[in-house]
């Protein structure tokens, strides 16, 4: 093998584990953006149930107050 053909497979390797590097990178941050995403899911089912029950609440806290 030569100088010139060592030198090129050093490029070519540096090139891979920049590659490399920065699928982790991005497999990392697709996690995470996963986590927030299914958080966000969680708030949004979870929202409607609460606002259901307030309204609940008070229908039968003004029902009560009005004698039944």
């Amino acid at each position: 093998m030569t100088n010139d053909e060592r030198n090129r497979l050093d490029v070519i390797e540096g090139k891979l584990d920049l590659v490399l590097w920065r699928l982790g990178s991005i497999d990392a941050s697709m996690a995470d953006h996963e986590k927030r995403l299914r958080s966000t899911e969680k708030w949004k089912l979870s929202i409607p149930i609460s606002v259901l029950l307030a309204v609940a609440t008070l229908v039968g806290a003004i029902i009560t107050r009005q004698g039944g």
